[in-house]
């Protein structure tokens, strides 16, 4: 994959291109598979050439067909609407990516009071943030999508609300959330 990438700007000095290297998916980093979906999306001409290479490189050794790897079958290939269904999950996901952001911290470095220098998010963004996640799944459930990918798009966008949906209802056994918003000045009851 990077040498495919160096070629590539190798072969066209004239268009500045970066070399990335793949995104792995990663159970302890929030939404890598956003991260995945958004490098995959950036180098999917790339992605494309490499798949049909291996293909053939694999048929040039003279195995049979029942050694090919999963990765290699003809199934396995990405379609136009695969990649029609990724783009749609990177805008969806990029809904998430940013309320992550906002939740991690506004952006302000602070003193804080055992001396450390940190920026952090601010508690009471969370119900808001739920709240925000839920209706943009809400508006992702009516997008009208290809019919090869329909069923997985609704399936997915739905099985997303549930979980979310599970974890805003667990906010009502946590009185911090609500004490933060009591508290806000400008949300306070």
């Amino acid at each position: 994959f990077l040498r495919r990438q160096k070629d590539y700007a190798e072969k066209n000095p004239s268009r500045p291109y970066k070399v990335y290297h793949l995104v792995v998916d990663n159970a302890t980093r929030w939404l890598s598979q956003y991260h995945m979906i958004k490098r995959a999306l950036r180098r999917r001409e790339i992605l494309e050439d490499l798949w049909d290479d291996e293909l053939k490189t694999f048929r040039r050794s003279g195995r049979s067909d029942k050694d090919l790897p999963l990765c290699l079958r003809p199934e396995s290939r990405l379609t136009a609407d695969d990649w029609s269904l990724l783009q749609r999950m990177y805008e969806l996901l990029s809904t998430f990516n940013e309320v992550l952001e906002v939740l991690e911290g506004d952006g302000k470095v602070r003193e804080r009071v055992n001396g450390n220098v940190k920026a952090y998010g601010l508690i009471w963004n969370a119900l808001f943030a739920y709240e925000y996640m839920l209706e943009a799944l809400e508006r992702a459930k009516d997008q009208a999508i290809n019919e090869a990918n329909a069923d997985r798009w609704r399936m997915s966008v739905s099985l997303a609300w549930k979980v979310l949906d599970k974890y805003y209802n667990r906010l009502d056994n946590t009185p911090v959330y609500y004490a933060s918003v009591a508290l806000h000045p400008r949300w306070r009851w």
